[in-house]
């Protein structure tokens, strides 16, 4: 359902998973643990719009950057969903892996990566739910992963070590040594 001009603050009891300025600025869209999108007027700041995921919690959310498509992770499931309409385009099982966390979304909403717990990253295409390719990199199990604008690179933090790879054949560009961290956010820059 939709709820329009309630105050954000009261209306929102859920943790907020993710946060994406609307491309034309004049909007910021919310993705809630509880599963739902919540459009707030930048103005206002009152809620324009929310659509609830009849999914459950979730326990990672991520929005594309062009505020096209959102997605929601929970236990080895998730759900690509079209942000204007709240329906699910895609539903996507990750078997021996993931808990849906620290998924990422490319800019353009095209291509979905996530961390898996036996230490491999699966990248799907998002509009079809085909997988493109499972990378695995050994021991150090990735935590966090983010994928590059053009959803062409995939960076990986876990433990000791950042890697930098190719999304689609999975190959290794390279890697940084974290002197013993681990990394907790990544993130590649707009452009």
């Amino acid at each position: 359902g939709s709820r329009r001009g309630a105050t954000a603050h009261a209306s929102m009891s859920s943790e907020l998973l993710a946060v994406r300025w609307a491309p034309d600025g004049a909007a910021i869209l919310l993705a809630a643990n509880d599963g739902t999108l919540y459009e707030i007027d930048a103005r206002s700041l009152e809620v324009s719009r929310q659509v609830a995921w009849d999914g459950g919690m979730a326990i990672d959310a991520a929005l594309s950057g062009d505020a096209r498509t959102a997605v929601f992770g929970r236990g080895g499931k998730i759900s690509i969903r079209d942000v204007a309409t709240g329906r699910e385009r895609v539903a996507l099982e990750y078997p021996g892996g993931g808990n849906g966390r620290e998924i990422s979304l490319s800019r353009d909403g095209r291509r979905l990566a996530a961390p898996m717990s036996d230490g491999r990253v699966r990248v799907w295409d998002a509009e079809s739910g085909e997988v493109l390719s499972d990378v695995g990199r050994g021991p150090s199990h990735p935590s966090v992963v983010a994928l590059s604008p053009d959803g062409a690179r995939l960076v990986e933090g876990g433990l000791s070590e950042l890697t930098l790879g190719d999304a689609d054949s999975g190959g290794k560009l390279g890697s940084l040594d974290l002197k013993g961290k681990r990394a907790r956010v990544v993130e590649f820059s707009p452009k």
